[in-house]
Parts: structure tokens; sequence; C-alpha cells
């Protein structure tokens, strides 16, 4: 896949989101569409980069696509066609997995996205996106 086609799905995947929480919005009381300005300051997104992201023209850089991973979640690395990166701290793990039975591996995840879902039902959004 080109770099335009990146772009462009990268695009859909923040205009998606976008479209996602305004219309949470609006079912939450407020009126009319929030305007994609207001996104941005609910997500701690500096305004500039997302448009320049959202209408295909550039992609994030690697700091910024930590920080929309955090926002919006995975998809972004699903969507540039890149692994998450692996923290430091976690690197150990990676090496004990490899050598746990398929059935154990299976087990671990289950129990990590379970972990991970109560994780984002309770922690507030609060990465600062800045201009790249």
């Amino acid at each position: 896949m080109d770099n335009k086609d990146v772009r462009k799905r990268f695009a859909r995947l923040l205009m998606d989101d976008y479209w996602s929480w305004a219309n949470q919005q609006r079912k939450s009381g407020e009126i009319g569409i929030p305007t994609r300005q207001e996104y941005c300051t609910a997500k701690g997104i500096e305004y500039g980069s997302w448009a320049n992201w959202s209408n295909g023209y550039r992609l994030p850089d690697e700091t910024n696509r930590k920080k929309l991973a955090q926002v919006i979640g995975p998809k972004v690395y699903e969507v540039l066609g890149e692994a998450p990166p692996i923290p430091k701290e976690l690197a150990p793990l990676v090496g004990v997995v490899s050598q746990l039975s398929e059935v154990n591996q299976r087990r671990l995840m289950e129990a990590a996205e379970r972990l991970h879902r109560e994780e984002q039902n309770k922690t507030p959004q609060s990465a600062a996106i800045t201009q790249s």
C-alpha cells in the first residue's frame, strides 16, 4: 500500500472517530453538531495537525501516533500497517509469553483484553497531542 492510500485510510479513521464522538455528544444533550475544533480540544489534539491528518495531507510522527493511539485506540497502528510499540518495561514479557503453550497464550490474551476494557471504562483521555 502506498503512502497516499495509508493517508486516505488514516484520514477515514480520524473522521470516523470524530463522527462517533460528535454523535455521542449530541445524544448526551448537546445542541447541534460539535465542531472539529471542539473535538480536538476534548481529545487533547492540536487542531492544525489533526486537520492535516484528517484531510490526508500528512501522517502523524511517532510521538503523535502514540498519543493518538491512547486517545483513539490501537486502530491507529492497524490503519498505518504497524505493530504497536512494546514499552521497554514489557519487553521481558514477550520472551515469557513465547514460551507458553497456545492454550495459555490465548488465556493470557483474553485476560489482557478484559483488563484493557476495564481500564478504558474508568480512565479519562488526557494525552495532549502536539503539532507535527
